[in-house]
């Protein structure tokens, strides 16, 4: 019976040393990965601390304030009828894609669309507040036709003046290529007849 509690009492303990080691052995496993995994995070903790310092110093895009687009103002109908006028606005949005390679100097491009929901006559102003400088590309109404006019830069600012009247609903593009790997990004736009 002696001999058989001893046998027991050797069997438990062998298997309490084997589960301990095990156990040791995982909880190192976790530290040796843990501690890769921060020494990663720590590096990428400072790259994009380091691109947020660069941004800061870069210069800033023309900041123009955007208007609500749910805000409508009453309008009087017929009896019985709530007619509403939505606010006149633009909108737009940036699309990035690969610089046309005549284009010299440009490594990136982006085409700002604008959609107007309401006429601007003619002639008419565009700006378009970039976040980079950029090389002046070109305005493009595409179902419209024919837009005369000029364009140019003043610092961050793309400035068009263009004719014929940009109709309700219709779409503008404004495009321009960046200097480097990095994307103008519009921040505000205006789009504004100048009768």
């Amino acid at each position: 019976m002696r001999s058989t509690l001893v046998a027991a009492a050797v069997t438990v303990g062998v298997w309490l040393l084997l589960y301990a080691s095990a156990i040791v052995a995982t909880v190192y496993q976790d530290h040796v990965f843990l501690v890769s995994e921060n020494q990663d995070n720590e590096g990428e903790m400072a790259r994009l601390q380091g691109e947020n310092e660069d941004l800061r110093k870069a210069p800033k895009a023309l900041s123009i304030p955007l208007q609500d687009s749910h805000k409508t103002e009453d309008q009087i109908g017929q009896p019985g009828k709530n007619l509403t006028k939505v606010a006149d606005r633009c909108w737009y949005v940036n699309y990035f894609g690969l610089a046309n390679s005549t284009v010299k100097g440009a490594v990136t491009a982006t085409t700002v669309i604008i959609h107007c929901n309401h006429k601007v006559e003619a002639p008419y102003e565009v700006r378009v507040g970039f976040d980079r400088p950029f090389i002046i590309g070109n305005t493009t109404v595409p179902d419209g036709g024919v837009q005369m006019g000029s364009v140019g830069a003043e610092g961050l600012v793309f400035k068009a003046t263009l004719n014929p009247s940009l109709l309700a609903d219709q779409t503008l593009t404004v495009t321009v290529f960046g200097l480097t790997g990095e994307y103008p990004r519009a921040g505000g736009v205006i789009v504004k007849s100048l009768d």
